[in-house]
């Protein structure tokens, strides 16, 4: 079709699927060792360079770290002393788009 001065103009929103992922968890560990959270963020099935994540227990944020260039992260966190011998949930947050991982949930000894 031709254009003309009379033809209507439209516009087309692209929407991005995000995803991140929060890979499983050891299911037992002390107070004052190390736990290492690992996952991926991808847009379009594309992974992400460089983008911030968040790792939170109980709404509040423990650590952060930043994607590798596969789209990957590696956060570790120390479990502080007195935090509390059950199991508890975490879970990733990627503020760039705002999406939530599933949440993980680790017993500690």
């Amino acid at each position: 079709m031709p254009y003309s001065k009379s033809s209507a103009s439209r516009s087309v929103s692209v929407l991005a699927e995000w995803r991140i992922t929060l890979d499983p968890l050891p299911s037992v560990k002390r107070q004052g060792e190390k736990v290492v959270f690992t996952g991926e963020v991808t847009r379009d099935g594309y992974p992400i360079t460089g983008t911030v994540v968040e790792i939170y227990r109980a709404g509040v944020k423990v650590a952060s770290g930043v994607t590798g260039y596969d789209g990957r992260y590696r956060i570790e966190w120390t479990i502080p002393y007195g935090l509390g011998c059950r199991a508890h949930s975490f879970a990733a947050y990627h503020p760039a788009s705002g999406k939530w991982s599933q949440g993980c949930e680790a017993e500690k000894g």
